[in-house]
């Protein structure tokens, strides 16, 4: 049902879970973790790889997280 909107939703994901400034809370990304398992390799290519290199390189402490 979501699969046409999965690009909006992970260009969301994109810029305000990967690419915020704060620390991300771990029910924020297990809420997505849905989202996640269905995102293509051309999606991830796409969208989700620039914004995590810009969120490593901006600021690493809060992009890498281990819990």
């Amino acid at each position: 049902m979501w699969i046409g909107f999965q690009a909006s939703f992970v260009e969301v994901y994109a810029r305000h879970v990967v690419g915020g400034r704060s620390l991300l809370k771990v029910h924020v990304v297990v809420a997505c973790r849905e989202l996640l398992r269905h995102v293509t390799h051309d999606d991830f290519q796409r969208l989700l790889l620039p914004a995590m290199d810009k969120a490593l390189l901006r600021n690493p402490e809060t992009a890498i997280v281990c819990e």
